[in-house]
């Protein structure tokens, strides 16, 4: 049940950057372009940069369905406590128990992703690959993860949104690089005419440009924490679904332009941003794509750590997590025990893929990567309509927003459909198996409990509402 003395979280600590960072820093804004970019070039092609295009319009859907109950809403939680207010007691557990135990469990392990990279950059110092660096630099890397989310939002927010610029920046020279060493026009007609590839095959590419923006909602949960939260976070949002659908784009455009002035296919390269730097005259610089991949997955890691333990905070709070996750560090102002309890399970989690493959990426990755992917898709077209359920609720029956959350529903439904029919092989499959068991379990556990636990799943949204009071009572209290 919700307390009486609030969250306990420092208020109004964390600024339109700091939003903007765990935004960016949980989306993996420079991640991305070393990882999914490269990918959906080589499936669709020349028409790699319209997959992100469209992508992006997909998600701004679901970005603008968020920014409207987030705009109203202030809340510790996420999209729980948004879901909360809107879907019910059962679209709230849903929602918060998916991306709890499957999307935040995921999303964790790309701490191995750090590993790899980190690995890739000291080996220019002659340092030789294998099973004991990759934990050696993995495990150290996550405990300093866990202490930097521990210390505060505001020092784990300038941290975030300072490590994803420069490591973007260093990530994006490579690509101003090749464009002043390409022979010929910048203007590539084979992509401008989409050349050798098809809408289908660039629909298909969609499905996973989608799962690239994972993570921008995140902002959401520092309903608290962020000054004047109610602008701020609907505002940080939509700018970072537009900023990652303009850098992937540019990205995408420049790879498959650099790659037609390279002996090497896309492809077969391994490595295709230092076949980038190659291509540049820059081979050296493929050690600072390394150490600057490194750095953003970092600066994940801290802002799924943020993520993930204030929305277990929130569930503590509305009598529907166990109640050692509200704890609040009486110094740092950050859910301790949560923080805590997410970090345990990664360390687990980690310690073990990395004992099980000395290459954990190419053995998991498809399975892991698809365990968040699942489940996220629903919860956006879950929080869609509850965009649609609110504007309703309002009376506003021909309100924009109801059309917009509609087709970001539909959007979010064909994604699914396209993901799981036919029937993914395996290991995809354990995913997929994954989530439609856990969320029929989230359902019958709920309706099994639900005669026991009336008044706690009534009062699921208070700490929403309280949460929102105190934001709009501060904000009356500011002048602009």
């Amino acid at each position: 049940m919700v307390g009486e003395e609030g969250p306990g979280f420092s208020r109004g600590s964390v600024g339109m950057s700091g939003v903007i960072g765990q935004s960016l820093s949980a989306m993996g804004l420079s991640g991305v372009i070393g990882t999914s970019v490269p990918v959906i070039a080589i499936l669709a092609g020349a028409g790699g940069w319209l997959t992100w295009a469209i992508a992006a319009g997909v998600m701004m859907l679901v970005a603008l369905s968020i920014a409207l109950l987030s705009s109203h809403y202030a809340t510790t939680g996420g999209l729980y406590g948004l879901a909360a207010k809107t879907l019910g007691p059962l679209g709230a557990l849903v929602t918060g128990w998916l991306m709890v135990a499957l999307i935040g469990f995921a999303a964790g392990t790309a701490i191995l992703s750090f590993g790899i990279y980190f690995a890739n950059f000291l080996s220019a110092f002659g340092v030789t690959y294998g099973r004991p660096l990759l934990l050696g630099v993995s495990l150290p890397a996550l405990v300093a993860c866990w202490w930097l989310a521990r210390v505060g939002a505001k020092p784990a927010a300038w941290f975030m949104f300072i490590a994803e610029v420069a490591a973007t920046i260093a990530i994006l020279v490579v690509f101003v690089a090749v464009l002043f060493e390409h022979r010929g026009s910048i203007i590539d007609t084979e992509q401008l005419k989409l050349e050798h590839t098809s809408f289908s095959v660039i629909v298909t590419a969609v499905v996973l440009g989608v799962g690239g923006f994972g993570g921008f909602e995140s902002a959401a949960i520092y309903g608290q924490e962020s000054r004047r939260p109610t602008r701020v976070i609907p505002a940080a949002m939509v700018a970072t679904v537009a900023i990652g659908g303009l850098v992937w784009m540019f990205s995408s455009y420049t790879l498959f332009l650099g790659f037609q002035d390279s002996t090497v296919s896309l492809a077969k390269s391994a490595a295709p941003l230092g076949a980038l730097a190659q291509v540049a005259g820059i081979g050296w610089y493929g050690y600072v794509i390394d150490l600057s991949l490194s750095v953003t997955i970092g600066a994940s890691i801290i802002a799924v750590f943020s993520w993930v333990a204030r929305m277990m905070f929130t569930m503590s709070r509305e009598g529907v997590g166990p109640p050692s996750w509200r704890a609040v560090h009486p110094r740092y102002k950050t859910p301790a025990k949560a923080l805590t309890f997410a970090g345990v399970v990664w360390f687990v989690a980690v310690l073990a893929m990395g004992l099980g493959s000395s290459t954990p990426l190419a053995t998991y990755g498809a399975t892991i990567g698809d365990l968040s992917g699942y489940p996220l898709l629903l919860v956006y077209g879950l929080i869609c309509v509850a965009a649609c359920v609110y504007q309703w609720r309002a009376g506003k029956h021909r309100s924009l927003f109801i059309l917009i959350g509609l087709a970001g529903a539909g959007a979010m439904a064909y994604v699914m459909r396209r993901s799981l029919i036919p029937w993914p092989p395996l290991p995809e499959s354990i995913a997929a198996g994954a989530f439609l068991a856990g969320t029929a379990s989230i359902v019958i556990v709920y309706v099994v409990l639900r005669p026991r636990y009336r008044r706690v799943f009534a009062a699921l949204g208070n700490s929403v509402d309280e949460d929102t009071a105190e934001a709009l009572a501060e904000i009356s209290l500011t002048p602009d």
